[in-house]
């Protein structure tokens, strides 16, 4: 996991810097080294999807060690935010930073934006070293201990195809099953 954390530091700061944004590298770093602190006993709650027990522990963890509360709140948005990249040119930079570098980690998006060298040069310092894998299990087994905290979430795909039985609702089935006689 430690790979992953950095490589997502260091691509989101890529693709922020060939966007000409500026971000407090301090705190996109935090962001970026605690994002998947929901995945991670004891953060993991009973019903609420990873990103957001990963952002209370990262800012509970930025308090413990005297961040401010300013910084410990920007860290919580970038942790709770960073499965949602598409919103990062409307976040501010660090949460941006963490949304597009674990994006383009996990699945590549934006690495067409950096210099094939840059990106070489990242991955020789951080090895992927199995992570599809263990990203794809640790999804399966989110999606196993608490499905329903996965109900509208890009991950109740992966509970759909790999959990057998699998009961979280489409955003279909809740549409159709809304209160409303239209």
């Amino acid at each position: 996991m430690q790979n992953h954390l950095m490589r997502t530091y260091s691509f989101g700061a890529l693709l922020l810097g060939a966007q000409g944004r500026s971000f407090d590298p301090d705190v996109a770093f935090a962001a970026a080294m605690l994002h998947d602190m929901g995945l991670v006993d004891p953060n993991i709650s009973a019903d609420q999807r990873f990103e957001i027990d990963g952002a209370e522990a990262a800012a509970r963890f930025l308090s413990e060690h005297g961040r401010s509360a300013e910084e410990g709140e920007r860290v919580w948005q970038a942790v709770a935010l960073h499965l949602y990249p598409y919103l990062a040119a409307h976040l501010p930079p660090e949460a941006a930073l963490v949304g597009l570098g674990a994006a383009a980690d996990a699945v590549g998006l934006g690495l067409d934006q950096l210099a094939p060298e840059d990106v070489d040069e990242v991955l020789a310092s951080y090895p992927r070293l199995g992570f599809k894998q263990g990203a794809i299990q640790g999804i399966i087994s989110q999606c196993e201990r608490k499905p329903l905290a996965y109900a509208l979430h890009p991950w109740a795909e992966v509970g759909r195809q790999h959990i057998e039985g699998f009961a979280v609702p489409t955003v279909e089935d809740l549409i159709r099953a809304a209160p409303f006689g239209d």
